[in-house]
């Protein structure tokens, strides 16, 4: 499971959820949240801002997304924590603050914020508790904390040449000599011949990869007890991450760790260049002094032999035909029929899982789970999902959900969802039976 969750855009911070099980009411054991803390801040103090010069821990508060309670680890600047026990604090979430593994700013600081409960799994707990703990200091970075679409990742090219690509770097990472280097200069052949295929390809891959693959690479360096293990288990999500059905989202968290660790090994000073020159890809090959090959056509092909094209072919291609079907059932769903249009007006804030997210090319991408806040109220999707409308340019515009009948009750129902609207706002018909909300 992936472990994080949410992010952020430049107008609307933008998160994604782990997946819970919504609606059960419960409590954060304050003994246990404890624990909790002093495990975040002992991995921090392993880390000792070594890899990028800041302490890690900071303010944290963790979620429990039922009630809506929250345990921290600090008191907040507007007073609204209560101290339970010493170093413990507690109150209720404020329906306007979004439930996510992620960082966001809340009552004067920057919290970060993870879903209760926390993986069992010691090593996933630790892994996702430092990414997390990453995306509180990213911004002091200088490091991009957005989302763009990277819809050609639904596309059976934009898959087969990832696919590969990971191959390659799994291989690096197990190997090392002339091996290692033959398999970094493979990946990155493969990168670059999906990148030349559809625009824009590597300004949105680059984006995400520094917002989610450079947390993700955080949180495994630091929760490994070493290189090696840090390696294996990089590999491993490498070959996990190929049965994605999207990877529109999740392909970052498998490239960052990779190019992170292969960086660390080749080039230990990299992540003090990263911010000025921040494709990990290019770092990693001016790192080993890669060239491009004098016949590039020829040299990826044969490189392609290698790493199983051909099965990865022949199963993107079978992915490739249900992918449109799918993608002709959400046009019909969400653009030609009618729909409740839900535009963005305010401090936007949606949480998501990034695995169930599907492009829709020249519209946006369709979440099959999202929780949806802004000024006008909270969409709630359980199933059949949202499309989230953007423009040319990728700026997010709106949210639509098929209706079927009319749309009436507070809340208010329709196929997978639920809205409830904040005071001052009421539906509005639109055309083709379709609505909108808008402001009184």
């Amino acid at each position: 499971m992936h472990p994080c969750l949410p992010r952020y855009m430049k107008r609307a911070p933008c998160v994604c959820l782990l997946l819970y099980a919504a609606g059960v009411r419960g409590q954060i054991a304050t003994q246990e949240a404890a624990r909790a803390f002093a495990e975040a801040r002992q991995l921090s103090e392993r880390d000792g801002g070594e890899l990028w010069g800041r302490t890690l821990y900071g303010p944290m508060m963790f979620i429990e997304p039922g009630s809506r309670t929250i345990v921290t680890n600090e008191p907040d600047e507007g007073g609204r924590l209560e101290q339970v026990t010493e170093g413990v604090y507690q109150s209720a979430l404020p329906e306007n603050v979004g439930i996510a593994n992620t960082a966001q700013e809340w009552s004067g600081k920057r919290w970060t914020s993870v879903i209760w409960p926390l993986p069992s799994d010691a090593a996933d707990r630790s892994r996702l508790l430092v990414h997390e703990l990453f995306h509180r200091i990213q911004p002091e970075l200088g490091l991009e904390l957005s989302n763009p679409p990277n819809g050609h990742l639904d596309k059976r090219d934009g898959r087969v040449w990832m696919r590969l690509e990971w191959r390659a770097l799994a291989r690096a990472l197990g190997s090392e000599g002339a091996t290692r280097k033959q398999a970094i200069a493979d990946a990155l052949s493969f990168r670059a011949q999906r990148r030349s295929l559809f625009d824009n390809a590597a300004e949105q891959e680059r984006q995400l990869e520094l917002n989610e693959g450079l947390a993700e690479y955080t949180g495994l360096r630091i929760a490994a007890s070493n290189p090696s293990e840090a390696m294996r288990r990089a590999a491993v999500a490498l070959g996990d991450a190929e049965k994605n059905q999207t990877f529109t989202r999740a392909f970052a968290y498998a490239s960052g760790p990779a190019y992170g660790l292969l960086l660390d090994d080749a080039r230990p000073d990299w992540r003090a260049e990263v911010a000025r020159r921040p494709d990990l890809g290019g770092l990693l090959g001016s790192a080993i002094g890669h060239a491009p090959p004098t016949d590039p056509d020829k040299s990826v092909a044969e490189a392609a032999s290698r790493y199983g094209a051909d099965e990865i072919t022949i199963a993107e291609d079978e992915r490739w035909q249900r992918h449109r079907r799918q993608i002709a059932e959400a046009t019909a769903r969400f653009v030609d029929g009618p729909v409740l249009v839900l535009p963005i007006v305010g401090d936007m804030r949606y949480t998501f899982d990034p695995r169930g997210v599907m492009a829709l090319e020249g519209h946006g991408q369709v979440h099959q789970r999202v929780t949806v806040r802004d000024t006008w109220g909270r969409l709630e999707v359980q199933s059949g999902g949202a499309l989230l409308m953007r423009d040319a340019d990728g700026k997010m515009l709106s949210w639509r959900v098929p209706v079927t009948a009319n749309v009436t009750g507070a809340p208010m129902h329709g196929d997978g969802w639920e809205l409830m609207l904040n005071n001052g706002w009421r539906l509005e018909p639109v055309q083709n039976a379709s609505y909108t909300v808008v402001g009184e």
